[in-house]
């Protein structure tokens, strides 16, 4: 049996162990660093979670390496899918994707994760844990314990209070950039229909013109100059329009540049593979201006 404590030190030891593990997986694949996981802070609660669950509900047998790596791998995955799918539902978006693995489950888990995480258990369990059982039961001063513990919990329910709110603030702005960009495409498509129907209709004048008579000749030219003029005031308001869209477009974009250690730039740098259910094309030409920032930083 475990003590409370006990459960909130080992949650906190391995949320941090698992965004260490992040990390250096992920800076060596991206060759730059990446502060990975859903929170700004150094820890991934999902593997927290995960270890957890394994300490309390395996830990009869440690000592038997083919159940506890059967154990481990469900206990992880189950972990993983629901972790995946209730950020999904609550955001539209999935933070990570595996559906081009084979032997997937609605692109939530994938076999050669999940066996992954079982392999990886084991060697927690073996070689890991006895270290961190050291250090939360013995090294750490008896009076220090629950201050240090409940200070962790503390800042970790903050930050994933912020960063909610940073996945909410991260949808609003993608839905206004999708809207910005439906009528950047509205003002362009009515724009090039005038431009199309103002020429057809000039041209048309023009052929009348050498039928008329000259005063119906000069009625056509006449009308013609309205035309003209009634389009060109017609495309100077879609013009306003463009260019008011266009600054709206690029301050917003500005905004989720943002800074690269928090908000919505750091979301999407901790997940590259995120894919939204509502917003794909603005998620991508969000990214797109992303890579170009840093190319132009280099």
């Amino acid at each position: 049996m475990f003590t409370p404590y006990q459960i909130l030190a080992y949650f906190i030891v391995y949320s941090f162990l698992g965004w260490c593990c992040e990390v250096v997986f992920c800076t060596l694949e991206s060759g730059s660093f990446v502060n990975r996981g859903f929170l700004n802070g150094p820890y991934c609660p999902i593997y927290g979670f995960g270890m957890v669950g394994i300490l309390v509900l395996l830990s009869p047998v440690f000592d038997q390496t083919f159940l506890l790596f059967l154990g481990a791998t469900l206990i992880t995955s189950t972990i993983e899918l629901v972790g995946g799918w209730l950020l999904f539902k609550l955001f539209h978006a999935r933070w990570w994707d595996y559906s081009r693995k084979p032997f997937n489950l609605g692109g939530y888990i994938c076999a050669e994760f999940c066996l992954l995480w079982g392999l990886a258990t084991l060697v927690v369990i073996k070689f890991v844990h006895p270290v961190v059982s050291l250090l939360v039961n013995h090294l750490i001063p008896g009076f220090l314990r629950w201050p240090l513990v409940l200070l962790c919990c503390l800042v970790m329910a903050v930050d994933t209070a912020v960063s909610a709110a940073t996945a909410v603030g991260l949808n609003r702005r993608l839905k206004e950039l999708d809207d910005l960009n439906r009528a950047l495409r509205r003002y362009s498509d009515t724009l090039s229909n005038i431009l199309g129907a103002t020429a057809f209709t000039v041209d048309q004048i023009k052929d009348e013109q050498q039928l008329q008579l000259l005063l119906a000749k000069a009625e056509a030219a006449q009308r013609m100059e309205e035309m003209k003029e009634e389009a060109s005031q017609r495309m100077e308001e879609l013009k306003k329009g463009l260019r008011a869209n266009a600054d709206k477009r690029s301050q917003l974009m500005k905004r989720l540049s943002g800074t690269r250690l928090l908000g919505p730039h750091r979301m999407l740098d901790a997940f590259p593979s995120l894919k939204h259910q509502d917003y794909a094309e603005a998620l991508s030409r969000v990214r797109s201006a992303l890579e170009d920032l840093k190319l132009l930083k280099k």
